[in-house]
């Protein structure tokens, strides 16, 4: 699996899949992330462009950057951006109960 590669928790990138998209390949919100995490092709893509980008490997790069740069509060992070607020803090516990119940940290 991709986050074994990348020393990321399998369970933690299952459950934020699962919670951002239901493993869905095609999602594609509002804001404009896409692929089962949900990642903004302008950020994390190569060139910042959709195509050709690997949504896993990309994803897999999100996290790792999030985790760096936001820190323990990088889930929440991840689903507001650059503030934490009631709904991105309801998402992060979600995500890691979901984590937890699938046997991660």
């Amino acid at each position: 699996m991709a986050a074994h590669s990348h020393d990321l928790d399998p369970a933690m990138v299952v459950a934020l899949s699962y919670t951002e998209s239901r493993f869905s390949r095609v999602a594609v919100s509002s804001r404009g992330a896409v692929g089962p995490l949900q990642i903004k092709p302008v950020f994390h893509c190569p060139k910042g462009v959709l195509r050709d980008c690997d949504l896993i490997e990309a994803g897999m790069g999100a996290i790792i950057r999030f985790k760096k740069k936001r820190g323990r509060q990088w889930l929440c992070h991840w689903n507001s951006g650059n503030r934490c607020n009631r709904r991105s803090r309801l998402f992060a516990k979600i995500v890691k109960r979901r984590t937890r119940q699938l046997g991660g940290n």
